[in-house]
Parts: C-alpha cells; structure tokens; sequence
C-alpha cells in the first residue's frame, strides 16, 4: 500500500513538473534559461504567459472605478453587451414577451434599456443635471464614447461621473429584474435619490471625493 501511494505521489510530480515545463516552453523558456535565471519574477512570467494584448479603450471606466464592485461589475458586463436582456435570451429560448418592463412600449435590448427608454432618460437626465453637465442623455454608445473622452482622468469630479455611471447602470438593471422576478417598482426619482445616497456614502471613505460631494448635497 505504502508503494502504491509513493508512485501515485511521484506520477503527480511527474504531471506538475510536465505542466510546468509546457508552460515555460509556451512562453519561450527552456530548462536552461529557467536554470540560468538569478531572479525569478512571477510578475515577468504573468505578462509572458498573458502575452499583450490591445487594450480596450473603455478600461479606465471600469477599472479605475471607485463605486461599489457591484456596480462596476454590472457595468463591465453591459460594456460587453453581455447583459442577459431579452434580446440576449431570444437568441437561443422562445420569448412570447420581447416588451421592456420599464417603459412597456419598446422591445428590450441594452440600448433601449440603458439609455433609450423613456423611464431610463428620466433617470439620466436628472443625474445629469446634479453633476451640472448641462446636456440631454444620448444612447449608449455615444454616452461611453462620451464617458471615454472626458471621464477617465483622476480627477474628483470625472470619477464621480464613474460613480454615477456604473451606479446609474447598475440600478436600471435591478429595477428591471425587480419588476420581472418580484413584482415590485420603484419610480425614477426614488432609484435616483437612493443611488445619491449610496455615492455619498461611498465619497465618505476618500476625502477629496468627501469634498467634491458637498457641493452634490442635493436632489435634482
């Protein structure tokens, strides 16, 4: 028995050992070089394994994001397109109900229902305004490419902008979902005023954000 568990010991060994070997190899190192190297980083071998890539030009709305994981999450997945809307779902399950639940007059897609529909431009444009940006709401599209050119400096106000944002998002979305899976609504001043709420909140842990958010200490 003692033996058995030896060999099966050394075969899983052996496996890792092989597994380790293929990935040096894959990214360019033989045994030797790995022998030779008199510094091991595993930041270096990362990059070599993960290779570059072209980043994508709406990255800094996610990732230098100070809103809650939540929201930036939702909002990573709606910069995918992959929000599972109806659209989404009909491309592989029979929906008789392609109507949004916000609006009840348009079929659902991200675009409509992000930005597009009436109850969404009523949420963003009072956002808007509280953020002093003195224009009307535009579809997603154009509302991420505006995002992109004047948003993602670390500056307070345009990471307030993210906040509100990847929050504005995220709370369309939960609207949608309440309405289908639980029959409840809120109306858009009531998702408004409590995503104020929660960016206030927020603001609190950083102090040049605290600061900027005492000037926001309203309802549009």
């Amino acid at each position: 028995m003692y033996g058995i568990l030896k060999l099966l010991k050394l075969h899983g060994w052996y496996r890792r050992s092989l597994k380790q070997k293929n990935m040096f190899e894959q990214i360019g190192f033989n045994e030797t070089d790995v022998a030779a190297m008199l510094k091991y980083s595993i930041k270096d071998i990362y990059r070599a394994c993960r290779r570059e890539f072209q980043k994508v030009p709406w990255r800094r709305l996610v990732c230098n994001n100070v809103g809650q994981p939540k929201w930036t999450f939702i909002l990573f997945l709606a910069l995918h397109r992959r929000l599972q809307t109806k659209e989404r779902i009909a491309c592989w399950a029979n929906l008789d109900d392609m109507e949004c639940v916000l609006c009840e007059q348009e079929n659902e897609d991200i675009d409509h229902l992000l930005f597009e529909c009436v109850y969404a431009k009523q949420v963003w444009s009072k956002l808007l305004a509280w953020k002093s940006i003195r224009r009307e709401a535009w579809n997603w599209k154009h509302e991420v490419q505006w995002a992109i050119e004047n948003a993602t400096k670390k500056t307070a106000q345009r990471e307030i902008y993210r906040m509100t944002l990847a929050g504005g998002v995220y709370h369309l979305w939960q609207e949608r979902n309440a309405r289908i899976f639980k029959a409840k609504r809120r109306s858009a001043d009531q998702v408004i005023k409590q995503l104020i709420r929660e960016i206030h909140v927020r603001t609190r842990r950083v102090r040049r954000l605290d600061r900027c958010t005492k000037d926001l200490n309203f309802y549009p």
